[in-house]
């Protein structure tokens, strides 16, 4: 694998780590995550992001994806 692609890995990851910070801290001071309106709030969308960078980001970065989807693949 290709050093841009794993740096892009290594961005990636930390990006969806900040991403879920930020929403556990907006939700842990606010009380809720989005709002109780039925269209997806900006806090919403980035917990989604958050949680796809999270799975994507280590498969670019480091080759492998996170053992939990490994085993669900393989059923």
């Amino acid at each position: 694998m290709s050093k841009a692609v794993q740096a892009l890995g290594a961005i990636i990851t930390i990006l969806g780590i900040i991403f879920l910070a930020y929403v556990f801290y907006v939700g842990a001071e606010h009380g809720m995550i989005g709002s109780t309106s039925p269209k997806m709030t900006t806090d919403a969308w980035l917990a989604l992001l958050g949680w796809f960078f999270i799975l994507i980001g280590p498969a670019l970065w480091l080759g492998e994806t996170p053992v939990a989807v490994k085993k669900r693949l393989k059923r």
